[in-house]
Formats: structure tokens, C-alpha cells, sequence
């Protein structure tokens, strides 16, 4: 599906693998679950007959079970084929391409014990890109860590299966991983509290400096969403991320979230 070049090749392949899935799946199906008026409707959208306006958009989504990073995934999709202007869709495909890093970095799986040596992300980050790697030296600039736990945590990344060694190059698996719900790991529970403790004491020491952001906000919202909107910011992060990330870049920066009922 991350293959799509057109947001009704992805229909029609949702609806080939909703098919095999379920034989008797078929179009008045699809009409009832996204409440279009007959199944002849579905039909010309799916095959590219009839345009997806923002009316039918909802409902197509709906249709097809669409939430999360793949119903963000076929909107933009669906926006890059409204675009005209060159540069527009150049931006949008670059969104699509974040999304796609997203989606695939869901089925990434790591040893989270890895956690237990709390500077391995800050190795990673450092990596560069899958294609062009980072020398030792460019590592060690990126992460400011000392030469000996550099090797130490390249070392574990390579028994772990997730950064390669090749001549004077390391590579990581994949430009940037987004593990999901490790809200009952103990390991990086831990992890995250050692960084919470790191935070106040760089709090303490740079609060006014313009490198840092300190940010804290409170606002009121309905208890049924809350689950939906900590997604919403999960992904809203995860895209910005995926905005700002340089795989030549000579610094590291982290980000420490979260969001919670008072």
C-alpha cells in the first residue's frame, strides 16, 4: 500500500486485500459503512471514474476503516492530486515520504533493554542515513559523548541488529525509528525517568537560553477524546520530526514529551 502512486490505486488495492480477507465483501458493503447512496457510487470512486471531493472524503475514509497515520497517509494522497503547482507537490511528497517512515517505523522491533545504556538513541540519531552512514569522527561530533562510550554503544547497536559497520562507516537500520506502545516497559520507563531527572537539572542551568524550549500548557477537553488526541500529538510530533531531521547534521537536539489527565 506504501507503494501507491495515486490514492485510487490505494482503494483499489484496500479493496483487493478486504475481498480476499472477506469473500463476500463487495461495494453495497462499502456504501453502508461510509454512507454513500448506492453502490454504483463507491464503484466509480474506487476505479478513478468520479473524483473524491471534500464531501465524500470523510465517508471514503470511514468506508475503508481508515484512522491513524493511514487515513493521514491516503489524504495526502488524495491532496497530491489536487495540486497543480510543482513545488506544492514536491512539498506534499515529502510529507507522504515522512508518513511512510512513520508507518514503517511502527513495525520496527528493537530490544528495549537497549534502554538500559541511555545514550544509544543519541548514537543513533548521529548515524547519518541509510545510504550514506557517519565515520566514528562525525559521531562523536553529533553526540559530544567521549570516544570510548561512542564505540561502546556502536558496539551494542550492531549486536542488536539496528546500525551496521562497513569499513570506516556505520549505518542504521533506518533513518529513524518510532517504537509504539512502550507505556508498560519497564526499560524504558526507566529511561524516560532518567531523562525527566536530566531535564530538571538542565532546567536549572539553561531555562533562559534561546536553544532550549521549556514549554508547559493546560487546557480543558472532553475525557471520551483523550485517548484519540494523545495519538493526534504522538503523530504531530512524529511528523515534525520527520520535517526537521537532517541526515548531515552536526548536532543532536532531543525532545521529551507528555501529556496527562489532571
Amino acid at each position: 500500500m506504501l507503494e501507491c502512486k495515486s490514492y485510487d490505486e490505494f482503494l483499489r488495492k484496500a479493496f483487493s486485500y478486504l475481498q480476499k480477507e472477506n469473500k463476500i465483501f463487495n461495494y453495497s458493503e462499502l456504501a453502508r459503512r461510509g454512507g454513500f447512496p448506492s453502490r454504483s457510487y463507491v464503484r466509480q470512486l474506487i476505479l478513478g471514474q468520479k473524483h473524491i471531493t471534500w464531501h465524500s472524503l470523510e465517508g471514503i475514509c470511514q468506508a475503508f476503516d481508515l484512522t491513524g497515520l493511514s487515513k493521514k497517509y491516503f489524504i495526502v494522497l488524495w491532496e497530491i492530486s489536487n495540486i497543480k503547482n510543482k513545488e506544492k507537490k514536491i512539498k506534499y511528497h515529502s510529507k507522504l515520504a515522512g508518513l511512510t517512515k512513520q508507518i514503517q517505523g511502527k513495525k520496527t522491533q528493537i530490544d528495549t533493554s537497549m534502554y538500559e545504556l541511555e545514550d544509544w538513541p543519541l548514537i543513533y540519531a548521529s548515524l547519518g542515513s541509510e545510504q550514506e552512514g557517519a565515520s566514528l569522527v562525525n559521531i562523536q561530533q553529533r553526540s559530544k559523548l567521549d570516544l570510548k562510550q561512542c564505540v561502546l554503544i556502536l558496539k551494542l547497536l550492531e549486536e542488536k541488529g539496528v546500525a551496521r559497520q562497513v569499513n570506516s562507516h556505520y549505518f542504521p537500520i533506518s533513518n529513524h525509528i518510532a517504537l509504539n506502545e512502550l507505556g508498560g516497559d519497564q526499560f524504558f520507563k526507566k529511561y524516560f525517568i532518567k531523562k525527566l531527572e536530566a531535564l530538571k537539572k538542565r532546567a536549572e542551568k539553561y531555562f533562559t537560553s534561546e536553544q532550549d524550549l521549556f514549554f508547559q500548557s493546560t487546557t480543558c477537553i472532553p475525557l471520551k477524546k483523550i485517548k484519540q488526541f494523545r495519538q493526534d500529538l504522538r503523530e504531530l510530533l512524529l511528523e515534525y520530526i520527520d520535517t526537521i531531521e537532517s541526515a548531515d547534521g552536526d548536532t543532536t537536539v532531543s525532545l521529551l514529551v507528555s501529556m496527562y489527565e489532571n
